[in-house]
């Protein structure tokens, strides 16, 4: 077990993801699926990145790694650690390791989850003197590890000043700051240097010396006589050390084994020109994939100078086969992260590998939501077949509740609330799963509604509540559910305000949005208070015919109502603003000119799963949806239902469902899209619970909605298929042909190889 003080070594973690890893490299080098930057020569310069922002003296820059996702680099006299994008040097974050002999040359560790940092003792300055000085107590250097889990140092160790190098009898440290650092965690040791210094020291975890190498043989046999007397940085690539000259520009390649006769590490070779003053490195095989490269720090040495970190190609496969990078969800916290394995151990966290958060269908954090129903007189308006407003809100509530938690299962949560008379009320405590929810709602039922319309006050209402349960959310995470046949008449509250009349009519003029609604009215009130807040889903009942008519009686108080913001447009406004949704459901829509397409008119399933109601079939069809029947609605519709035999029925109803013991998925589902079932994947695995999309995104194989994985030998096997002889022929034609590619590359990269050395 040993630890070399230099960087490269943070991506050989995990043998049992070596062979899926190389199988989708090779897909993607088949398929031309996700490479990102075309294969040059050895040497090459990939990109050149400038950290920032510019964050104090740019005079002295020393430690570099990289971590699956980000870039890792400190400066002289600073016991912070900024963490950048490798696309453009921006600043993600930074923390501060309260390092006294602040950090220097630093490489991530993939077992651990974590950086191992040495030090900077010797900067003038800093208070700790030179190490080795026999007038400062513990005057050896220090290295540190950094738990990402914990956000604190975990571990540490010391290398004394006075050890010496067998291979040559020389101290390891002349000016202790170690420029060079790398974790190897195949060995778990590390392999350190000292700036501008020949001498490399391998130690294990706990400070147990291991061995030591002289660099100057690597460069002996190199043109100009590159003895490497002035050694910094190093890092392994797959089976070579990587070093580099500080003060001659150059990264030296050589072998990662060492002579084990002379205690020398192997000749090396010049394998690019770097800027100038180079010090730590960091393997990297996912930004620029295919392409491996070393990223090298530039050291502007007291000039002005920009900070500069430069990636140089390697050799295919130089970083190992790279670490798969996942989404990263914690159900309680903001945002999803797409970072390594490794890197997600939190006690709520479940990584999803091969996924990005861009990508996770139903988002990974959980949804909060506040289900608002409007309970007053004007809500009992009946409809042709006798039901009313106020019960259909009811039933599209239910309805509303089990999309929900189909589609955010994980750590979701949902209240409901109703409003009548003089402010709204909470029919749960507090919020609550999907059993509970459906209760509450099941309550009402043959309960008529009655009262005023205290809107605006429900809606300011919701919004402090869900702020006030959950203080910190993903954003947009929190949702009001409002179904309402508007008409506000008796809020009191902070949001209450003004019916502003429209300008025809004497009133202050308004426009169509918020932001544009007079300051004193209710509706720009409830907009200020909303947005940022909360999204808003909005459903309007009502007679779309009556809508800005003017000198309309209020039906719950009698008085008469001066046409003011029509309540279509205040609810569009507040959707749009808030990234939510608008429906409005008309009791009478008007019949449509001509002869009905098909004479049917109802439900329609669209293929996102929403519901649009009251539209002919022709014009569902136009829309890629499915029609549910005459006079159907969205509470009423089909949708996907798991059996007790773990196989999944489309286009049935709720009841229906539930008299054949089964699990309803929600209206508009459908098995194919939206249903989670068994996936097979690459390895011949099984994982339960994900969606058709979450399994091809693994690069599996669905097995069907509501299916189960059986844990049988053998379930997920893909058998192999008889080949014919025109497929032998094919089979033989292709390895052929790649081949005489591989030949014809590895002979170029070999001239160009040859070609660099001077």
């Amino acid at each position: 077990m040993h630890i070399y003080c230099c960087e490269t070594c943070t991506l050989q973690r995990g043998y049992g993801m070596r062979h899926v890893g190389f199988a989708l490299t090779l897909m993607a080098s088949v398929f031309g699926l996700g490479a990102t930057h075309a294969r040059g020569a050895v040497g090459d310069p990939v990109a050149t990145i400038s950290p920032q922002p510019t964050i104090g003296s740019q005079f002295c820059s020393i430690g570099l790694a990289f971590g699956g996702t980000q870039l890792y680099f400190n400066r002289c006299s600073d016991s912070n650690i900024y963490t950048i994008s490798p696309v453009d040097g921006a600043l993600i974050s930074t923390f501060d390791t309260g390092i006294a002999e602040w950090p220097a040359a630093m490489s991530y560790d993939t077992n651990r989850n974590g950086l191992w940092i040495g030090t900077q003792r010797s900067i003038g300055g800093s208070g700790f003197g030179v190490c080795g000085d026999p007038a400062v107590v513990n005057a050896d250097m220090p290295i540190y590890f950094w738990d990402f889990d914990d956000d604190t140092v975990t571990l540490m160790f010391t290398v004394p000043f006075d050890i010496t190098n067998p291979a040559n009898g020389q101290r390891f440290f002349t000016f202790c700051r170690l420029d060079g650092l790398l974790y190897d965690p195949i060995t778990d040791e590390i392999w350190c240097s000292d700036t501008v210094n020949e001498n490399i020291g391998v130690f294990r975890t706990d400070g147990t010396f291991v061995e030591g190498f002289d660099a100057t043989a690597v460069g002996a046999g190199l043109p100009n006589n590159f003895d490497l007397a002035n050694n910094t940085g190093l890092i392994f690539g797959g089976d070579k050390l990587y070093l580099t000259d500080d003060g001659g520009s150059h990264i030296i390649r050589t072998g990662k084994t060492p002579d084990t006769v002379s205690g020398e590490l192997l000749p090396g070779t010049i394998f690019a020109n770097g800027n100038g003053w180079l010090g730590d490195m960091a393997c990297d095989s996912n930004t620029f994939a295919p392409t491996d490269v070393v990223w090298v720090r530039t050291d502007p040495r007291g000039s002005v100078s920009n900070d500069l970190i430069t990636a140089y190609e390697i050799e295919a496969g130089g970083c190992g086969p790279g670490l798969p990078i996942g989404a990263c969800c914690d159900p309680n916290l903001a945002p999803c992260r797409d970072v390594l394995q490794s890197q997600c151990q939190g006690a709520t966290e479940v990584w999803t590998g091969g996924v990005l958060c861009a990508d996770l269908d139903p988002p990974c954090h959980a949804m909060h939501r506040i289900i608002l129903l409007d309970r007053t007189g004007s809500m009992q308006t009946p409809f042709d077949d006798s039901t009313t407003r106020c019960e259909r809100a009811r039933q599209t509530a239910i309805s509303d509740v089990m999309s929900f938690f189909v589609q955010n299962p994980v750590g979701s949560s949902v209240a409901v609330w109703i409003f009548t008379g003089t402010e709204p009320t909470p029919l749960t405590v507090g919020f609550v799963d999907e059993a509970t929810a459906k209760v509450a709602l099941e309550s009402l039922e043959g309960v008529n509604c009655s009262g005023s319309t205290p809107l605006a006050e429900s809606l300011c209402g919701a919004v402090d509540a869900l702020l006030a349960a959950f203080p910190v959310a993903a954003d947009k995470s929190l949702e009001i559910s409002v179904s309402t046949d508007g008409e506000e008449n008796n809020s009191d509250g902070s949001c209450a305000g003004d019916r502003v009349l429209l300008p025809q009519f004497g009133g202050s003029p308004f426009g169509e949005a918020c932001g544009e609604f007079h300051p004193d009215s209710w509706q720009q009130k409830v907009c200020d208070h909303t947005i940022g807040n909360a999204v808003v889903l909005a459903r309007l009942w009502g007679d779309l015919s009556q809508g800005r008519v003017t000198g309309k009686v209020d039906a719950e108080t009698g008085t008469l109502l001066g046409t003011g913001v029509p309540d279509a447009t205040f609810f569009q406004a507040l959707a749009d603003a808030t990234g939510g949704t608008f429906t409005f459901i008309d009791d009478f829509p008007a019949p449509p000119s001509g002869p009905p397409a098909f004479g049917v008119t109802g439900a329609c399933c669209l293929s996102d799963g929403t519901c649009q109601e009251s539209i002919t079939e022709a014009e569902c069809a136009v829309l890629g949806g499915t029609h549910q029947g005459d006079a159907s609605i969205c509470a009423e519709a089909t949708g996907a239902c798991c059996l007790p035999s773990d196989t999944c029925q489309d286009a049935i109803t709720l009841t229906a469902c539930t008299e054949q013991g089964g699990s309803f998925q929600g209206t508009c589902t459908t098995c194919a899209n939206d249903v989670m079932g068994a996936c097979c994947l690459l390895d011949s695995t099984c994982q339960d619970g994900l969606t058709p999309t979450q399994c091809a995104a693994l690069i599996g194989t669905h097995q069907g909605g509501c299916s189960i994985c059986t844990s049988a030998q053998g379930e997920c096997e893909i058998p192999i298929p008889a080949v014919s002889e025109w497929g032998l022929f094919m089979m033989a034609l292709l390895v052929v042909t790649a081949g005489s590619i591989v030949l014809r590359s590895r002979s170029a990269t070999h001239s160009v190889q040859e070609g660099m050395i001077q």
